[in-house]
């Protein structure tokens, strides 16, 4: 949330609070077509990807003609959705989903996992005397 406050002239002061929301990058599929397409009064083409609330890209998921990249900025969000607004996320993406967690964890890039290494013993050179 961002807060502004903005003086006037008069020695008056005047304040607004605004909610900012994370947007999720939408190009067109390799599949997709080569016309334009216009979603929320934006052109989006091959060459220009358009930026979409989290909300409306969810719900144009299972359009093949459109790449939709969910990032991890974009979880708080996720996390958000009225959970009323599952049944219809479930059709989209052709999965049943009934928690936020379920939804972030099918969505969100998964996080890299750290391989363990263990120290390798070096061993005894057949070449050298004992």
């Amino acid at each position: 949330m961002v807060l502004l406050i903005v003086e006037c002239n008069l020695d008056c002061v005047f304040s607004a609070t605004f909610e900012v929301f994370s947007l999720v990058k939408v190009e067109v599929s390799d599949s997709g077509g080569f016309e334009p397409f216009i979603i929320h009064g934006q052109r989006l083409t091959r060459e220009t990807p358009i930026e979409l609330s989290v909300i409306a890209a969810l719900l144009r998921r299972s359009d093949s003609n459109l790449k939709i990249t969910f990032e991890e900025g974009d979880r708080k969000e996720l996390m958000a959705i009225d959970p009323e607004q599952f049944s219809a996320i479930s059709l989209e993406l052709n999965q049943k989903i009934t928690t936020h967690n379920e939804l972030a964890g099918l969505l969100l890039p998964k996080k890299g996992t750290k391989k363990k290494s263990t120290p390798t013993k070096a061993k005894k050179s057949s070449l050298t005397d004992e």
